[in-house]
């Protein structure tokens, strides 16, 4: 008995011939107006078939040097290039001109690009499952990064050909928006009244840098804000520096109200500090956060991360500690530190959500008589400056006066507020409960005075 044949099944790319030819037809009918249209949104790898694509270029050649396309030049590049028999000759540059109207280039420019993009990502599947499963030494983790990272260019450029807006579009945008924030719709409020008043709060794509020197309360600034907008809003917090069991005892004493060295020593409890524990442990883990504590984590685990926690659960912050323990790809320090910042900018853009970074100042801050920080003691690089649209210096008065009568307090000088005003914040750092809270105005007038006279103090010493 015959076995029967097997029947295999070839899949086809996808594509559309009759819009490779509808978009040739029109460039060789009218390329002076048709060609600008069609070269934003179209390069000569869209098209499936071979010989279109050789025509393309050849249009392109042609409209490059400044001249209207039409049918004889295009195949006298054709000819010169000896590609006339492979794309069928003038006979069928004339063919592609009669079964098209011209109208509509756009249209089916749009198709042929999007047709072009599943074959990208049908690529990409491809290529994935081979080094899924092949003998190659990449992790998943590596891998991952490079599937997000060739994810996003492919939708970065699927939106190209729209990228310019018109006047009319963005007006009836910023009435929208000015109404939005009529009806009390701003930023992503951090808890702390005073930058929250002075910069609307935390914009979506903006990038916010809070640095200082050790002790200066960046982790309890970042432990703050973590557990206030985690309340209703999903956060990712990125800890090169604390472990995430350490960040989370951090959290529960600030919303348990404990001591974070009374936690540490289980033995000495009391039954109250028990029913604190409990409530602050039961309110952490109501919270909508997620910490990753991965050492020295490079810009693309970060990334990869935050776009599959979207995808997956939605993400409306994140924050990074800090900046220098980030791994950045680059010949120096320099340019490992702009590839994390900038990567770091380009994520919140990405992702439209605002992403927040502690950053370390340098030294020579400790060497300067007046040890208030400038935006030039952020260490190793400008490039943290430059990526940034809001950038606020930490600083505590009694850690560097041990005579000053008001300690704790934290000023944040907002130094760089690339959409609005820069100012002063003063807060109480709680370092026992890792707690940021705003002072009041009767505070924030003592607080100034008490500065007032040890500049005085400070001044006559001298």
């Amino acid at each position: 008995m015959a076995r029967p044949e097997r029947v295999v099944q070839l899949t086809i790319p996808p594509h559309s011939v009759e819009a490779e030819q509808a978009v040739l037809g029109a460039l060789l009918l009218d390329g002076g107006r048709t060609w600008p249209l069609v070269a934003s949104l179209l390069t000569t790898a869209d098209f499936y078939r071979a010989d279109h694509r050789l025509i393309f270029d050849a249009i392109g050649e042609v409209a490059r040097s400044g001249s209207a396309p039409d049918l004889v030049m295009v195949d006298a590049v054709l000819e010169r290039r000896r590609q006339r028999e492979d794309t069928g000759g003038f006979a069928y540059l004339g063919t592609l001109t009669r079964d098209t109207t011209g109208a509509n280039a756009e249209h089916y420019a749009r198709i042929v690009r999007e047709r072009a993009q599943l074959r990208q990502l049908a690529e990409m599947g491809h290529r994935l499952a081979a080094a899924a499963l092949g003998q190659g030494d990449r992790s998943a983790e590596q891998l991952a990064a490079e599937v997000s990272r060739d994810l996003a260019a492919l939708h970065g450029r699927a939106k190209s050909g729209a990228g310019l807006v018109s006047a009319h579009e963005l007006a009836g945008a910023l009435v929208d928006d000015l109404d939005a924030r009529r009806e009390g719709a701003t930023g992503l409020m951090t808890g702390l009244a005073d930058f929250d008043d002075t910069t609307g709060g935390l914009e979506p794509g903006e990038l916010t840098i809070f640095a200082g020197r050790p002790a200066m309360g960046k982790s309890a600034l970042m432990v703050t804000i973590a557990a206030h907008v985690s309340r209703d809003k999903p956060v990712a917090l990125f800890s090169a520096e604390m472990p995430a069991l350490q960040l989370a005892r951090r959290a529960a004493a600030l919303l348990g109200n404990i001591s974070q060295t009374r936690m540490r020593r289980p033995d000495r409890l009391t039954d109250e500090d028990w029913v604190r524990i409990s409530d602050g442990a039961s309110k952490f883990r109501d919270r909508k956060l997620w910490i990753d504590d991965k050492q020295l984590p490079p810009m693309t685990h970060i990334r990869a991360e935050c776009i599959g926690h979207k995808a997956r659960h939605g993400l409306d912050l994140v924050l990074i500690d800090y900046v220098q323990l980030v791994s950045g790809t680059g010949a120096n320090r320099y340019e490992q530190l702009r590839e994390v910042a900038y990567g770091a900018k380009a994520l919140a853009k990405e992702l439209s959500i605002p992403v927040v970074m502690l950053a370390q100042l340098n030294r020579g801050v400790e060497q300067r008589e007046r040890k208030r920080p400038f935006l030039s003691d952020l260490r190793d690089s400008g490039s943290i400056e430059e990526a940034a649209d809001i950038v606020g210096l930490l600083y505590r008065e009694d850690y560097y006066d041990q005579q000053f009568g008001m300690p704790n307090v934290v000023e944040c000088a907002i130094e760089k507020h690339r959409n609005g005003e820069r100012g002063q914040c003063l807060w109480h750092f709680a370092g026992e409960f890792s707690r940021m809270t705003a002072l009041d105005e009767g505070a924030r007038r003592q607080y100034r005075h008490l500065v007032a006279q040890a500049g005085r103090r400070k001044g006559s010493e001298e």
